[in-house]
């Protein structure tokens, strides 16, 4: 009898331990939902998001009464490196609105960009004349920017890895635009402490031309000016996949060799780069198409001229003549793209100072980048095209 007592106490201490694991499961998914329904219900649904084409590592979330715009963390499935909320500046700021990072009252009049890309970005919507500090004056290719650095009205933040904190505290801009990238928070601990607004600018990191020029979007909001934004990006998308649409799938696909390289390491851009992408949208045959890689291969001299060799084309050295690239290395004569005079760089828009174009403005002009691309792969079809960034060696 006592066994039996026992095994039913057994029993019932089981019973409840299950029905406790249970209610403890109910209690943490109701939590959990709970916390879902606290963190969207101030955006407040799916048709306030504007929908990205191509872009992944932004989210743009709108109503009458504000602008949401969050930066995902490429580096983390969950993180994120910085939201932002923007309200008119003729508008009152609710307690219901969202909670951000940085509330930031547009249209925003200063800016720093840090970066050469960004002032591409700005140029396009017409609003450099906002750019009051950059960093690496000498490589800034816009004449407005660049006059502005002579009188004074736009300031040297520094260099571009290393941006001065105390003249960005001094400049007190209303944003500082800046690239996004590991451990860059840990860099601007002292910018993060001030509550000046740092906007982590990661189109350097989406896998597609379009997906980079898409951050004009991003841009826009702060000016207020989503939709022309919206309506830049959708006119670089269809020149882009008109000049694409040239290129057919009979077409005869010439061999091309990107990349080059640098004290004995040849950078090569992956085959699921973004210039990988191009060199296929512009009817070339990327010679290491079949790689994964969203990023560059760091390979061996000997590797490249294993493969690429017998390349029709070579596209994107730094020298501007044949005599200059045989001087820095002697190897690279035995391409055949250097016997046949087939080697282009990106030098073509370039002050007497070194500024270059590319650097600039080609991330977000894809439709230009592609068609310099078919250009040179294909000059039968796009004869009656000049190239804005790429040239052939001298």
């Amino acid at each position: 009898m006592r066994n039996c007592n026992f095994l039913y106490c057994i029993k019932l201490s089981n019973v409840f331990i299950y029905s406790l694991f249970v209610v403890l499961i109910l209690i943490i998914a109701s939590c959990q939902s709970n916390e879902k329904e606290d963190a969207n219900k101030n955006v407040k649904s799916s048709d306030s998001l504007l929908s990205n084409c191509a872009a992944e590592l932004f989210i743009i979330a709108v109503n009458e009464q504000y602008t949401y715009i969050t930066i995902k963390d490429p580096w983390s499935k969950t993180a994120t490196l910085g939201t932002y909320l923007l309200v008119h500046k003729d508008s009152a700021v609710k307690d219901y609105f969202p909670k951000a990072d940085y509330l930031i009252r547009t249209p925003v009049k200063s800016v720093a960009a840090l970066s050469t890309t960004h002032i591409g970005f700005l140029a396009f919507l017409g609003m450099e004349q906002s750019i009051t500090g950059v960093t690496d004056p000498f490589r800034v290719y816009n004449a407005n920017v660049r006059a502005g650095l002579k009188n004074g009205k736009v300031l040297n933040m520094g260099m571009s890895m290393t941006p001065s904190e105390e003249n960005l505290l001094a400049l007190s801009p209303d944003v500082i635009f800046k690239s996004g990238f590991t451990q860059v928070k840990q860099q601007d601990k002292q910018l993060l402490q001030s509550g000046l607004p740092v906007v982590y600018v990661c189109e350097w990191l989406e896998n597609s031309p379009l997906a980079r020029a898409e951050w004009i979007k991003v841009f826009a909001a702060f000016y207020n000016e989503i939709q022309k934004g919206d309506s830049l990006f959708e006119k670089v998308k269809s020149n882009y996949e008109n000049i694409a649409a040239r290129i057919s799938d009979e077409i005869n696909r010439p061999k091309i060799l990107a990349g080059y390289g640098f004290k004995g390491t040849w950078f090569m851009p992956g085959g699921r780069s973004y210039q990988a992408k191009l060199i296929e949208d512009a009817g070339g045959d990327y010679l290491w198409n079949t790689d994964t890689t969203f990023g560059s291969i760091p390979l061996g001299f000997e590797t490249i001229l294993s493969v690429s060799q017998n390349a029709d084309i070579w596209i994107g050295v730094e020298e501007d003549s044949f005599d200059q690239l045989a001087a820095n290395e002697k190897r690279l004569t035995l391409f055949e793209a250097y016997t046949e005079r087939k080697i282009y760089n990106r030098n073509k828009a370039k002050t007497t100072e070194g500024a270059n174009d590319y650097w600039e403005t080609a991330v977000v002009r894809p439709d230009l980048h592609l068609r310099d691309y078919c250009c040179i792969i294909h000059p039968e079809l796009f004869n009656d095209y000049q190239t804005v960034y790429y040239q052939v060696l001298k």
